[in-house]
């Protein structure tokens, strides 16, 4: 089935705000980019679907078009409701199904995404939670299926609920590389201790994928 999935992101200075002070800027820039990077360079192979990156800045457009992933701009709308946006757009341009996944996922695999869009074929919607139970870390709802975002404390389950009081069935999917994403520094911990080294990987392709964007959309100055 036809997969359109959307995948938010703010300007890279004011991303991973939780970071600020275990990480300089620069590298928080980069990290954000890295794993960008390698969500798109994954759903860039998943057939069947098409991506779109909600929102950002010059480098993480530079960064879609080399993945050949749509970019658009953020219109100023909070993030459940560019979700609800991108939903909507998604449904009439004739995606079957609709998916979220956030941009800081850094051992998400192929497999971790084919077994989530997959699963669209044998029930309505998918929930994928984050380890502590408590975020949304991928929401996938068959076209049909109209749901408001809640994305924010105890999501999960603000998500569960309404699924279940529209009369949605829906599953709950655990899957190790969409369970971990990246947003304090305990977050960090626990990514060298399931994928020693992986930070400072991400780090470097985010710096290289810095390097690579035109001149005047590197970011530059210090988000307050």
């Amino acid at each position: 089935m036809k997969t359109r999935v959307i995948v938010p992101m703010k300007p890279l200075l004011a991303s991973k705000s939780r970071l600020r002070g275990a990480l300089p800027d620069e590298q928080r820039a980069a990290l954000a980019l890295g794993m960008l990077n390698h969500v798109l360079g994954i759903l860039g192979d998943i057939r069947d679907a098409d991506v779109v990156v909600a929102g950002g800045d010059p480098a993480v457009r530079s960064l879609c078009d080399r993945h050949g992933a749509l970019w658009r701009a953020d219109e100023g709308q909070d993030l459940n409701r560019c979700l609800g946006r991108e939903f909507a757009l998604g449904q009439h341009e004739g995606a079957e199904c609709l998916a979220f996944l956030p941009a800081d996922l850094p051992i998400v695999t192929r497999r971790d995404i084919e077994t989530f869009i997959e699963r669209a074929a044998s029930a309505r919607a998918v929930i994928v939670p984050d380890r502590h139970d408590a975020g949304t870390n991928g929401l996938l709802v068959r076209r049909e299926c109209a749901i408001q975002f809640r994305l924010g404390e105890n999501s999960f389950r603000t998500h569960s609920e309404s699924l279940t009081g529209l009369g949605i069935a829906h599953v709950v999917l655990r899957l190790p590389g969409l369970e971990l994403d990246l947003d304090t520094r305990e977050d960090l911990v626990v990514l060298e201790q399931r994928s020693p080294g992986r930070a400072a990987e991400l780090l470097r392709e985010g710096a290289s994928a810095l390097a690579r964007a035109p001149e005047d959309s590197l970011p530059t100055r210090t988000v307050p």
